[in-house]
């Protein structure tokens, strides 16, 4: 009985220097460095970037009201938010590992840069990217450093990934559609009517011009716009958003001439944004789907 008692006891005692052990090392683990940023920069502060790469056009973008942004060079238009949220949040990039001073600018691809990004009026220079870490040499006024590498496309020297996907402004109204097989749309007190056409119900196209995104940008081939079928939207500020057609599928492509920017949209949305549907046009093709209707509709077709 003594010894079942002594037995306990130094369990309970070894217990108890196990948990005391445990406890030494999680309160003097080895605690993890806090991240550093950048910059001091905080992104809601930021109303000015610059992206300037070697040997092209800078591009300048300028924070307007309602934190709305927009490209004023090489071109003007909307600015898409998440690409100008991908610039903004270089200014936080967290700093892996700072470099001292003797190091080598050019060996590290910062004589000259590979670009340059100002925020503001911090200058970000941009250098080599180590191929193994992913990370990339970022020079400050105040230091050099490595981080990891931005992956978003704004940060290259094509703007268009910069302008916005939705191709008609918010806020602005649509008063007239110009299509391309020469019918004109049009704003009416009762709705929307098709001019010359009575009997042709607009709503839809209109509907889908209102909201329209296109999927992405990519800068606009070189073709000559003029020989494409054109659809132009006419809005309530006298602004005019032109565009011409260059494929339906198996992407829907539109150009933005004055800007020239390609946008690309679904292949689904080619008839409802250049088309007004002919009255019928869907109850005949609910009929020509219906095996039953298939035969009596061969037997009035003239062609047979």
């Amino acid at each position: 009985k003594v010894y079942s008692m002594t037995r306990g006891k130094r369990n309970v005692l070894l217990l108890v220097g196990i948990v005391g052990l445990a406890a030494l090392l999680w309160f003097t683990r080895e605690q993890p460095e806090p991240e550093v940023p950048l910059t001091a920069l905080s992104p809601d502060l930021i109303d000015r970037i610059r992206v300037a790469h070697p040997d092209r056009p800078a591009i300048v973008l300028a924070r307007g009201a309602e934190d709305q942004w927009r490209l004023t060079e090489p071109v003007e238009a909307d600015a898409d938010a998440l690409e100008v949220a991908a610039l903004l949040n270089l200014a936080n990039l967290p700093v892996r590992r700072q470099l001292d001073g003797a190091f080598d600018p050019a060996e590290l691809g910062l004589a000259p840069p590979a670009f340059v990004i100002t925020l503001n009026d911090v200058v970000l220079r941009f250098g080599d990217t180590n191929p193994i870490t992913a990370q990339r040499v970022v020079q400050t006024d105040t230091l050099a450093a490595l981080v990891d590498n931005p992956p978003s496309a704004a940060l290259d020297d094509d703007y268009t990934d910069l302008v916005s996907k939705q191709l008609i402004p918010e806020g602005d109204a649509i008063v007239a559609i110009d299509l391309p097989d020469g019918r004109r749309v049009e704003a009416a007190d009762d709705g929307w009517r098709v001019v010359g056409f009575p009997a042709l119900d607009p709503q839809a196209l209109v509907e889908g011009w209102k909201g329209v995104r296109a999927m992405w940008n990519a800068a606009a081939p070189v073709v000559e716009v003029g020989s494409l079928p054109q659809v132009t939207v006419t809005l309530a500020s006298g602004a005019r958003r032109a565009f011409a057609v260059v494929q339906r599928s198996p992407q829907f492509e539109l150009i933005n001439p004055a800007l020239k920017v390609q946008h690309t949209l679904s292949a689904a949305l080619a008839d409802t944004l250049l088309t007004v549907p002919e009255p019928g046009s869907e109850p005949a093709a609910e009929e020509a789907a219906d095996p039953e209707a298939a035969p009596a509709a061969a037997e009035v077709d003239p062609a047979g």
